[in-house]
């Protein structure tokens, strides 16, 4: 899965399940990702679409593989975020867009990893929001 787009991992989803392009429940792939983000609220999925971008880049760029993601690379994408300058808000935010990634596409979520929790903790005490003018 190293670079793959989201169709990609879905299309090879399917092909593991016995399903090709041949098949004729190959046709249903559309309707199945559009079922699969309605679970989720409309405005919601288009913010974490783009956090779950921002991920998918730092991944490609560094560590190649997105999904599903190594946790110490999502441990060194949280420092990357921290270093930064991100806050707390931004860390949630970045960590739930990952684990909303892993869940639509049946993966296990990487956020019970000891670092990763860690540098959750972190952030809630050493990232500070933008102050107020």
């Amino acid at each position: 899965m190293i670079g793959m787009s989201q169709e990609e991992i879905l299309i090879e989803e399917l092909a593991a399940s016995g399903i090709d392009e041949k098949h004729e429940l190959f046709k249903q792939m559309a309707s199945f990702k559009k079922h699969m983000l309605a679970s989720r609220n409309g405005d919601r999925v288009k913010k974490y679409f783009y956090g779950i971008s921002k991920w998918e880049t730092f991944a490609k760029t560094y560590a190649s593989m997105y999904l599903p993601a190594n946790p110490v690379h999502v441990a060194l994408y949280l420092s990357f975020l921290l270093d930064s300058g991100a806050f707390y808000g931004t860390i949630s935010s970045c960590m739930y867009c990952i684990k909303l990634a892993h869940e639509l596409y049946g993966h296990v979520d990487p956020k019970d990893n000891k670092f990763i929790k860690s540098l959750v903790e972190t952030s809630k005490r050493i990232a500070k929001p933008p102050e107020n003018r």
